[in-house]
């Protein structure tokens, strides 16, 4: 057992499989697998969730990479998106967006995250604030541990919306 697993009463379990599939019917195929299928379930079921956040410049590092520059979606998403949690795209709302990468994501999506009963995220940047701001306030994460830079950002960004200012 890992001391942190021994310190904390905890366990962990690794999904292992692609980031993002290269069909919406292989990541069905896949969910089906007994392993996968598992860890998903755990994962759905857990107490406490320790997750990501990103910001929406990832976006088109991310897509670039693991979709190996497939046509990008006809409505450009990079006009919506605000940041991900656990590699979900997320807008403004909070809310999952419809596109291509979401669909074909070998994770939990932003509901089932929400259905846990503590999540915290663990991130850091000042490029991350806008993110960051939009998951507290939508409630898709709990807690957040972060840098005293990015703490400062987000207290002056909720200051100035308190004040009609944003």
């Amino acid at each position: 057992m890992r001391g942190w697993q021994k310190n904390s009463g905890g366990n962990s379990l690794q999904l292992h499989a692609p980031i993002v599939l290269d069909s919406h019917e292989a990541k069905e195929i896949l969910l089906k697998q007994h392993f996968i299928k598992s860890v998903m379930e755990k994962a759905r079921n857990a107490d406490l969730a320790i997750v990501g956040l990103g910001s929406s410049p990832q976006y088109f590092e991310l897509t670039e990479s693991y979709l190996h520059g497939i046509n990008r979606e006809k409505n450009d998403i990079s006009r919506q998106l605000i940041g991900d949690i656990s590699y979900n795209y997320f807008d403004r709302d909070g809310k999952m967006i419809d596109c291509k990468w979401n669909r074909q994501l070998m994770s939990l999506n932003i509901d089932e995250i929400k259905r846990i009963p503590e999540v915290i995220a663990v991130t850091e940047g000042t490029e991350k604030v806008t993110s960051i701001y939009s998951a507290l306030k939508h409630k898709i994460v709990d807690g957040l541990i972060t840098d005293v830079q990015t703490g400062r950002e987000l207290v002056e960004m909720d200051n100035r919306r308190l004040m009609g200012k944003d």
